[in-house]
This record gives C-alpha cells, sequence and structure tokens, in this order.
C-alpha cells in the first residue's frame, strides 16, 4: 500500500488549463469545478485543527468521525516509533 501514498493529498484541485481568463489578478474566484479523483483527501481531518482560532461556531468544522486511510504506513505507531527514536 505504500505506493498509494502518492494518493494522499491536501485537497482536489482542477487542472490548470488557460491563463488568459480576462480578470485582474485579485478577481474573485469563479464557482468551484467538481474533480473526480482516487486521491485520499485530508482537508476534512485538518481544518477542525484550526477551530479553536475561529470565534463563530457556525464557522468552525466537523471532524469526520472515522480515522483517515489509517492503512498508509507513514501515519502507523510502528512507523513514528521508529522515527521518534532517530
Amino acid at each position: 500500500m505504500a505506493e498509494d501514498s502518492d494518493n494522499l493529498i491536501y485537497d482536489l484541485r482542477p487542472s490548470f488549463e488557460d491563463d488568459e481568463d480576462g480578470k485582474d489578478a485579485d478577481a474573485k474566484p469563479t464557482e468551484a469545478k467538481k474533480v473526480d479523483s482516487d486521491a485520499k483527501v485530508l482537508k476534512p481531518w485538518i481544518l477542525p485543527t484550526g477551530n479553536k482560532f475561529l470565534s463563530s461556531e457556525e464557522e468552525k468544522y466537523m471532524r469526520p468521525t472515522h480515522e483517515p486511510f489509517s492503512y498508509f504506513p507513514i501515519i502507523q505507531p510502528e512507523f513514528i516509533m521508529v522515527i521518534g527514536k532517530q
């Protein structure tokens, strides 16, 4: 499963198509595009770590109830223990 770790990313982004859209650089972004991928996205687990810095309950993020992709070697307790001993 180690080869699958290349699919472990923070967020999905659409592919870059054209840099000439006729908008100023600081223009508001266009509506998000749906991106299909087999990549494992960590964003839902990372965003809630900043909740203590958000003042409004409506702005806070809910952490998923299951653990993120626990089969990746780099997040196994055994792997972390080996790194910590070096």
